[in-house]
């Protein structure tokens, strides 16, 4: 992700898009600055916690820098999938409400960075309750 990041930035500096340069600039140096302090870097995570600063800043280009942010998240997973998705795990598995967090891991290392966390978890409450 992070050579595609540098060809956008160069791209956007020929085209002379300075919100998408200062974005992507942003997510780079957020990027380098997790891979020297861990090693391994989960790149979607960055990307969504910027999205997430740039909706409670709530700038003049919020909806602008945000766009150019979207095309690096995966596909996310409406409410309906969500439901599907749970409902069939936890009937397979037969979980009961003391089987969240092993339904809460399982979505996460099946489905990372695929959906919202929130409505993940109410979705689980009220299957499981």
């Amino acid at each position: 992700m992070l050579e595609t990041i540098n060809n956008e930035i160069k791209a956007a500096m020929r085209a002379k898009d300075t919100i998408k340069r200062d974005v992507l600039k942003v997510v780079k140096g957020a990027i380098e600055t997790e891979s020297k302090k861990k090693g391994t870097v989960n790149e979607v995570a960055i990307v969504k916690k910027t999205i997430e600063g740039i909706k409670e800043t709530n700038g003049t280009n919020a909806t602008e820098e945000i766009a150019v942010l979207e095309p690096y998240l995966p596909k996310q997973l409406n409410e309906a999938e969500l439901k599907r998705t749970i409902t069939t795990y936890t009937n397979v598995q037969e979980c009961q409400i003391r089987d969240m967090g092993k339904v809460m891991k399982w979505l996460k290392e099946t489905y990372p960075g695929q959906y919202d966390g929130k409505l993940a978890s109410n979705i689980v409450k009220e299957i499981l309750k």
